[in-house]
């Protein structure tokens, strides 16, 4: 892969982060601040140079803010924002710091590239970056399906342009992103539902250790497919759907995706 290539796949990841980002800090500082949370949580922590900017465009959403000025408006308001992180991913002010820091630094070499090619381990290293960022900040799941399609994509892709294709992990991302999508938005949500009958919990436990145990992505996908026409599945499904939940049917467009990439 050559350096713009490399560049034009960032990039893709910072354009699908740069939307949903504003709408979580947005919301996240109309929680702390209420009405005053453009004055005291945007305008006050803002630069000289970005105040006269967005006063001259009259600018008042973040929707409209550019990902290097979102992110240093992130690092700045980082305690408020810790407050609304999954805490699966990021634990620690420190670490959602770090995190921010690093995409930062990716955003810059994007705007401001060398005639230097990355290293594959620090390509895909910043590719990992962005889709932590993307699950800490709790995307929704449209953005991350994206984000993991294309990091499976251009990990192929990276591959073999280097003649290095490695079959196995390549499945195993594959297998990674299929469980993360069923957990996600199937198993999760069913678990936390307290309307659910036991019996029902009780098979969605048993689906979740089952796909634990799959070494392969094909073991998932036709454990999958196998789930959507048995008849215990059609009623898992059914049930799930009678309390406001999604059932595999709901993400099968998905699934195929991811496995057939």
């Amino acid at each position: 892969m050559s350096e713009i290539e490399q560049l034009s796949v960032l990039y893709n990841f910072l354009y699908e982060l740069t939307v949903p980002l504003a709408d979580f800090m947005e919301n996240s500082l109309k929680v702390k601040y209420k009405e005053e949370w453009w004055k005291k949580g945007v305008f006050a922590k803002l630069d000289d140079y970005d105040k006269k900017a967005i006063n001259k465009k009259n600018i008042t959403s973040l929707k409209y803010f550019d990902i290097q000025t979102l992110l240093k408006l992130f690092k700045k308001n980082i305690s408020i924002f810790e407050e609304n992180i999954d805490i699966n991913e990021m634990k620690t002010k420190n670490s959602l710091l770090d995190l921010s820091e690093s995409i930062l630094n990716i955003r810059n070499k994007v705007a401001h590239p060398v005639n230097n090619r990355l290293k594959i381990e620090i390509f895909n290293l910043y590719i990992g970056y962005l889709i932590s960022f993307g699950k800490t900040i709790k995307l929704e799941d449209k953005y991350l399906i994206k984000l993991s399609n294309l990091n499976i994509k251009y990990f192929v892709k990276s591959n073999e342009s280097n003649n290095e294709v490695d079959n196995e992990s390549i499945d195993k991302i594959k297998i990674d992103k299929m469980f993360s999508l069923i957990k996600t938005m199937v198993l999760i949500p069913a678990l936390k539902c307290k309307t659910l009958d036991e019996d029902i919990q009780s098979s969605i436990l048993d689906t979740r250790d089952r796909l634990k145990i799959k070494k392969q992505s094909k073991e998932i996908y036709d454990f999958f497919k196998d789930a959507l026409i048995s008849k215990r599945g059609k009623i898992v499904c059914s049930e799930l759907h009678k309390n406001g939940l999604k059932g595999f049917e709901d993400i099968v467009d998905e699934i195929e995706k991811i496995y057939n990439s």
